[in-house]
């Protein structure tokens, strides 16, 4: 999996929500909860890209593939034993 890099200045952010009203408790509350969020995200790394999804549908792709051939050999296998 992709590994997540994220800059986030939590100070900076609340600067800029005091400067448009936001008060001085809501913009630390807000700040600290979404440095946590990324924080928390960043060291799960549980998130799945463009790629995960590629490889995961290619790998499907074959193993449906390969129980299509394998039911038709068994058919076929089926139908010669019969005649």
């Amino acid at each position: 999996m992709a590994v997540l890099t994220a800059s986030f200045d939590p100070i900076e952010y609340a600067k800029q929500l005091r400067n448009v009203g936001v008060s001085q408790e809501q913009a630390d509350v807000q700040a600290q909860t979404i440095e946590r969020v990324i924080n928390d995200i960043s060291k799960n790394q549980n998130l799945v890209t463009k790629q995960d999804l590629a490889e995961l549908k290619l790998e499907l792709i074959k193993w449906m593939l390969g129980i299509g051939i394998a039911g038709i050999l068994a058919l076929a296998g089926l139908l010669k034993y019969i005649h």
